[in-house]
C-alpha cells in the first residue's frame, strides 16, 4: 500500500477512486503515476456524484422522502399545486390521493382512522342501509381533531354510504360511548312523468 503522505494519498481524495486503485491488480504502477492517479480521481468524483445523484433520486420516487419530487408526484395525481402548504402537508395530500386507488375496505378505513387518530378502531359494517359505523377506541388523555378524521373519511369513502363515528373511552373502568359525529344523510329525489 502506500506510505504517509504519498503521492497517491495527495492526489486520491474520493474514496470510489481509491477502490478503484487498490482493486486494479498494477496498484504499485500508478502509485507513481500523477497522471493517472488523476485520472483516477477525476473518474472517481464523477462516480460519487452519480451516486449521490442515484441515492436522491431513489427518495423522490416515495412521497414520504420525496423533496424535489413532490412536483412530480403531484403532476403525477392530478393534484393542482399549492406553495402555501408544507412538505408533510404536500406528502399527506399524495398519500392520500393514491390511497384512493386502492379498494376502500372495512379495513383500509381502520387503517385511515388509525393513521389520523393514532387510535385503535374497528369498522362495523351494515348497521343500517348504506350505513356503517366506526368505533374509535380511545385511552389515556386525548385530543382527537374529529373535524380532520371526518374530512379524511368523506373523501375515501363510497359516496352512497353514511356512517357514523362512535367513541369508546375508558373512565374510571367502564366504557362510555359517544356519538360524536354523524355523516351525510343520503337524500332521495322523485322524478314524475306525466
Amino acid at each position: 500500500m502506500s506510505s504517509e503522505g504519498s503521492l497517491r494519498d495527495q492526489i486520491l481524495t474520493s474514496e470510489t477512486a481509491r477502490n478503484i486503485v487498490d482493486y486494479d491488480v498494477t496498484s504499485a504502477f500508478y502509485d507513481k503515476s500523477y497522471v493517472g492517479l488523476w485520472l483516477f480521481e477525476v473518474i472517481g468524483r464523477a462516480l460519487d456524484d452519480l451516486n449521490a445523484w442515484t441515492e436522491e433520486t431513489k427518495e423522490q420516487i416515495f412521497p414520504q422522502t420525496a423533496t424535489w419530487g413532490l412536483d412530480y408526484l403531484e403532476q403525477e395525481y392530478s393534484i393542482a399545486p399549492d406553495p402555501t402548504l408544507s412538505i408533510q402537508e404536500r406528502r399527506e395530500q399524495i398519500l392520500e390521493r393514491m390511497s384512493r386507488k386502492i379498494p376502500i375496505t372495512p379495513y383500509r378505513i381502520e387503517t385511515v382512522v388509525q393513521e389520523t387518530t393514532g387510535f385503535s378502531a374497528t369498522v362495523i359494517e351494515h348497521v343500517a342501509d348504506y350505513a356503517f359505523q366506526i368505533y374509535v377506541y380511545l385511552k389515556g388523555s386525548y385530543n382527537v381533531d374529529f373535524d380532520a378524521l371526518k374530512k379524511k373519511i368523506d373523501r375515501i369513502k363510497p359516496s352512497h354510504l353514511s356512517y357514523e363515528i362512535r367513541t369508546v373511552a375508558e373512565t374510571n373502568a367502564e366504557l362510555q360511548y359517544k356519538i360524536l359525529a354523524v355523516a351525510q344523510s343520503c337524500s332521495r329525489y322523485e322524478i314524475e312523468v306525466d
